[in-house]
């Protein structure tokens, strides 16, 4: 899990350094050091310039890098597996069967990273989509006219930020950038955006969200922020525009006004279709829609409920699916302090439950009983859940009371055996597909463990039961993880790292909006956390002027988590950095500098370093910068250049250092006699045991 944030937050960053961007200076181009560092082909590079000790450990290696390759493309693996099913499910779906009756077959599933009734509302979704003019090319924001709606969009801009998108158009499922609308929007641009004759209803797939919208379009984008126009002159300026639900299901869930969404549903085509841009695709828990009196009631918006239903557009009621009661209940206020005022609780909420019991819609759920407890368990197949316990307004607990729930016998779910039927065939070809995708990890997590072990190398699990052991007996646990091997120390200190740590931050906010007047006056004010200080490290390395002014004047120098962020950095970044007498003695909060980054960039950022008079630290915890340096030379099987730069500055050769030299020796020997001309003191004694866990910098 720790991963998975890291690199989500990882994207993130990289999006809001384009978005955070001033317009680039004539001496620096922005995408210098971000495009150029595509992790495959630095992959494929690394291997063509390796030299291997042995045709074994070449193969091994090769085989190694295409399962990391494969594991990469493990989503896409896993998503063909699911597409028999769903493509099943859709062809039985076009055919007139019920979701209801599809659900009798799920016995039969066995999961696979999503359930049953996942894929089966993936199906639903798809056919859904037929309705709609879809697209995942992010070049078509070129094209929009009126995007200064959203935050930070602007002529200057909108060009860095498009760019910065279209670096994730081939991996973007799942992953959402939220962008706020501009807290103020001339007419304009609302004009704007109806203007976008060819596109308005264009609904583009990426991973820029706005208002909780799973897709943009200059519709939505208009439902978003038309809301303040009088209601005159909105009807105005959309007489001539068709809307769509998604629209106005956008519409609903960010409040717009009644009247204007009374306006926009007069020149709405096909309103009793699904809304497909504020449904839940990932939420095991999230809302299911039919249509749009689905999303009136998530709202408890009674009055919209009845002028929906005088276009005949009623909410879902499919006894083991959903109903509308099931949206309402399950999005009721559910925190104490939703409560904490009962004389000024809004009515809505009753008016709602009461408005569907008296339409004689039902709920999914449980009425429990037992001794001193009596209280009722809303849970909807498609649905979050809700207990009756949650509720602390007498009158809408006993609303809920009044509330009837659907009895078993009116739907039946996973009972189907397994026939000739279509649905139980990709069910069985599914389980085929399963296991090729299982046996292909297996055999990597094999090729992983005989690359280890040729290469001498302990697995991971050694390394944490090493930890665990150590953690018991809470002492001087990373001296002594040092004195086994300084790699150790990094490894434990990133396994400890809070990936949880607070990420809500006005700071942030500013930032992101690019107020760096206000961001200056912040940090001059108040000490900067440890997840801003990260988040400010990496704007101003990647050359901007602002960022760096606010750096410098921090009231307290918190010291980032690592400076990782200069591994990937290019040349041309750390020049830029140079000229801008950026403090290049900058300490982690482990106290460890830049020699290790510089270490694993290149030759020529170690060059940088030394010109400017800075002398590496051989005595702090952790991996110093000659460990490292033995480390790539054994990783690249070539002696690294920096070494003779550093070796200098050598005045004691340490137990790790010796075991990589060891390394060095055993599979290149001919780079072993080249160190060896360096500094004859590198020479290992008979019996020096090489180093045996593997850095993961």
């Amino acid at each position: 899990m720790k991963k998975l944030t890291f690199i989500a937050c990882t994207l993130l960053a990289m999006v809001g350094y384009f978005f955070l961007q001033e317009a680039p200076s004539d001496k620096q181009d922005p995408f210098i050091g971000l495009v150029s560092n595509n992790q495959q082909q630095e992959e494929a590079l690394r291997l063509s310039q390796r030299h291997f000790a042995s045709q074994k450990l070449k193969e091994l290696t090769i085989a190694n890098a295409q399962c990391k390759k494969s594991q990469k493309d493990f989503g896409s693996q896993v998503q063909s597996v699911h597409d028999i099913l769903i493509r099943a499910l859709e062809h039985e779906l076009r055919n007139g069967k019920t979701m209801q009756e599809l659900l009798r077959y799920s016995g039969q599933y066995n999961g696979f990273y999503s359930s049953y009734k996942d894929l089966l509302r993936e199906a639903v979704f798809n056919i859904e989509k037929d309705k709609y003019q879809y697209t995942s090319a992010i070049d078509i924001l070129y094209e929009w006219d009126g995007l200064s709606v959203i935050e930070g969009f602007s002529t200057i801009k909108s060009p860095l930020i498009v760019e910065a998108l279209k670096l994730f158009e081939e991996h973007a499922e799942g992953m959402k950038l939220p962008f706020q609308l501009a807290s103020e929007v001339d007419n304009s641009v609302l004009y704007a955006l109806v203007e976008n004759e060819r596109h308005f209803n264009t609904y583009l797939e990426s991973p820029l969200s706005v208002g909780g919208s799973t897709v943009v379009s200059p519709s939505i984008l208009f439902s978003l922020a038309a809301g303040n126009l009088n209601i005159d002159e909105f009807k105005q300026v959309i007489a001539s525009k068709s809307f769509t639900v998604n629209d106005v299901a956008v519409a609903v869930t960010n409040n717009m006004p009644y009247e204007h969404i009374e306006a926009m549903l007069s020149q709405t085509v096909s309103i009793g279709t699904m809304p497909l841009a504020v449904q839940s695709h990932d939420d095991f828990y999230g809302n299911f829609y039919g249509n749009l009196a689905d999303v009136a009631a998530s709202v408890h918006n009674v009055k919209l409920l009845k002028l929906l239903a005088s276009y005949n557009v009623e909410p879902s009621n499919e006894p083991g699916v959903i109903s509308g009661l099931d949206i309402a209940i399950a999005n009721l206020p559910n925190q104490p302090e939703d409560y904490a005022d009962l004389a000024s609780f809004d009515s809505k909420y009753v008016d709602t439950i009461n408005y569907l019991v008296q339409k004689g819609f039902k709920a999914h759920g449980a009425h429990i009983q037992f001794e001193e407890l009596d209280y009722f368990f809303f849970s909807a197949t498609y649905g979050a859940r809700l207990s009756s316990h949650d509720v602390l307004s007498p009158e809408l607990k006993q609303a809920l009371r009044g509330v009837s729930l659907v009895e078993e016998h009116e739907y039946i779910q996973g009972d189907r055996e397994k026939d000739d039927s279509l649905i139980s065939k990709a069910i069985e070809a599914m389980e085929i597909s399963k296991k090729v995708v299982q046996d292909q990890s297996k055999q990597c997590a094999e090729i992983r463990q005989e690359l280890l072990t040729a290469e001498g190398f302990s697995d991971s699990r050694e390394i944490y039961d090493l930890f665990d052991r150590l953690e018991k007996e809470q002492e001087n646990i990373a001296a002594r993880l040092h004195d086994i091997d300084p790699v150790l120390v990094d490894i434990w200190w990133d396994k400890r790292f809070d990936s949880s740590m607070d990420q809500s931050s006005d700071f942030i906010a500013m930032l992101r909006d690019q107020a760096f007047q206000q961001a200056f006056e912040y940090s001059t004010s108040k000490t900067l956390s440890e997840y801003e200080t990260n988040a400010l490290l990496y704007v101003l390395v990647h050359s901007n002027v602002d960022a760096l002014s606010i750096w410098r004047a921090r009231v307290e120098q918190i010291a980032p988590t690592n400076l990782m962020v200069f591994k990937h950095l290019s040349i041309n970044h750390w020049q830029w950095l140079r000229s801008e007498r950026f403090d290049f003695t900058i300490k982690d909060k482990f106290e460890k500098g830049l020699f290790v980054p510089a270490a694993l960039n290149s030759s020529d950022a170690i060059k940088l370093l030394l010109e400017l008079g800075m002398s590496p630290n051989f005595d702090m915890l952790g991996l110093d910068v000659l460990d490292v340096l033995l480390d790539e030379s054994y990783n690249k099987g070539k002696l690294h250049d920096s070494l003779a730069d550093i070796i200098p500055f050598v005045k004691k050769i340490e137990r790790s250092h010796f075991a990589r030299v060891a390394r060095l020796k055993q599979f290149f020997p001919k780079e072993y006699e080249k160190l060896l001309k360096l500094n004859h003191h590198f020479s290992v004694a008979e019996g020096t045991l090489i180093n045996k866990f593997k850095s993961q910098l």
